[in-house]
């Protein structure tokens, strides 16, 4: 049976003009391209009203919805009044509408700023929701918009289809490839009952590579919300790549619970290098050089999580082991990145000489190179990080 793709198209007359017209465009000329343009009927409402999503839906019974237009972050996703002005739809309100229709709608596509508040909402009863966690120009949204259905009309998943819809957004050499986030249905629920049996907070380290390839972007991203979702603290060293991704992440995180990201992200430069990549959460300036900063973030924190990285991160790496504190290798890239070749060291037993807090192998598998899933490998790595912390040895 053919799925049904139901395009709302919003732009009101007092919000600054996009290009929706040509996203649309755009999409409806991949699918009838596509090799499986048989299985999708796409339809569309333009300028649409509150009264005009509810008919459409109850119309047309969409399996996909994709929303084009404005987001405002708490404030909502701007419809448009009976007289072409912007009316907002709160995050709650579209989590009871979509509850109603959680029978049919398999997939909700946000393509809208600031729009991760309502997906996160609407994540609660649909199976997967793309949102924005921050603003997006039009260029990036029409590219991203494009290569999903592109790869939904090859017969791809939805989860395929994000993935490639991210590194379209980077292929066109865009920085906005980190902006959609993929939300689902159970990985929302499971974040809810997890938090609820935390223990003590603890100072997390993420750091890896400045120049990474977009997965392991997504996942330092993901675990970098992760890390805030879970009642913990983020130190980050204000580099670019895989820091950068996970202080967003956590940025992200803060803004969804209502956090001072001040006090959740801990950012520490050395007083020779150049402002952070970012302008968020608690810089601090520690030592004159790396070598001092690197020693002393290293002592600060509870554990460490690596995804990616070169030398920068091997020496990293190399001094959490001589102090002892718990190393978390993120076990999927690249051969040669550190990471993946502490991840095959630590599941071979040889460090180096150097001692590691054990990780069992069970643990080892969640955040290796098998898994594909990366809110799992994202989750994982941080739970992790908690049950090294708490059962390591006390010292004497």
């Amino acid at each position: 049976m053919a799925k049904t793709i139901l395009i709302l198209a919003a732009n009101p007359k007092n919000t600054p003009r996009l290009r929706l017209d040509q996203e649309v465009r755009e999409i409806d000329n991949g699918l009838q391209r596509a090799q499986r343009r048989d299985e999708f009927i796409l339809k569309q409402v333009w300028a649409v009203r509150r009264s005009d999503f509810r008919r459409a839906m109850l119309d047309f019974k969409p399996n996909i919805v994709h929303f084009c237009g404005h987001g405002s972050g708490e404030e909502g996703i701007a419809f448009e009044d009976e007289n072409g002005l912007a009316k907002f739809m709160s995050a709650k309100a579209l989590s009871g509408f979509f509850e109603l229709f959680s029978d049919t709608v398999e997939c909700v596509v946000l393509n809208a700023c600031y729009s991760e508040v309502q997906a996160k909402a609407i994540a609660e009863h649909i199976p997967y929701v793309i949102g924005m966690h921050k603003a997006i120009g039009d260029t990036a949204a029409i590219e991203f918009s494009v290569a999903f259905y592109d790869a939904l009309g090859a017969g791809e998943s939805i989860e395929f289809a994000y993935k490639l819809a991210c590194n379209a957004i980077q292929l066109a050499g865009l920085p906005e490839q980190l902006t959609p986030i993929l939300l689902k249905k159970s990985t929302s629920m499971c974040i809810a009952g997890d938090s609820q049996t935390l223990g003590s907070p603890l100072s997390i380290m993420v750091t890896g590579g400045r120049n990474t390839e977009p997965e392991l972007l997504q996942i330092a991203f993901l675990i970098g919300q992760y890390v805030i979702l879970r009642g913990h603290t983020l130190i980050n060293n204000g580099s670019e790549g895989v820091d950068k991704a996970s202080a967003e992440g956590a940025l992200a995180a803060c803004k969804l619970k209502n956090l001072d990201a001040s006090a959740k992200i801990q950012v520490f430069r050395p007083r020779n290098a150049p402002k952070p990549h970012f302008d968020f959460g608690n810089l601090q300036i520690v030592g004159l050089d790396y070598d001092e900063r690197r020693n002393f973030v290293i002592q600060k924190s509870d554990a460490l999580i690596l995804v990616g990285g070169y030398v920068g991160t091997r020496n990293i790496a190399r001094q959490a082991q001589i102090v002892s504190k718990p190393i978390i290798p993120i076990g999927i890239g690249r051969n040669d990145e550190t990471a993946v070749q502490l991840w095959h060291k630590i599941r071979n037993g040889s460090i180096d000489n150097l001692p590691v807090i054990p990780i069992q192998d069970r643990d080892l598998q969640q955040i290796g190179p098998e898994q594909k899933d990366m809110e799992r490998i994202a989750l994982s790595s941080v739970l992790i990080a908690e049950r090294l912390v708490q059962n390591r040895p006390k010292r004497q």
